[in-house]
């Protein structure tokens, strides 16, 4: 058999019989974001946080005015 290689391996010789095993590409290294790309990232972040905060802060407001309420 043309282009399969006289090898011997643990499990028997080699042959084209056996299923292909596919590999995948290696992957292209990722390029580092920007300086500009970082900060709008932390930017949004931290507008996501203080909506959190905000959001945090206003239901104390309610439960403590509930509980104001229920004591007098």
């Amino acid at each position: 058999m043309e282009g399969v290689p006289d090898l011997t391996r643990s499990s028997g010789k080699h042959t084209e019989g056996h299923h292909l095993i596919r590999c995948l590409a290696p992957e292209e290294p990722k390029k580092a974001p920007s300086v500009e790309e970082q900060l709008v990232s932390l930017e949004t972040r931290l507008d996501n946080m203080q909506t959190r905060f905000d959001d945090f802060s206003n239901r104390i407001g309610q439960l403590l005015n509930k509980l104001g309420s229920n004591i007098g």
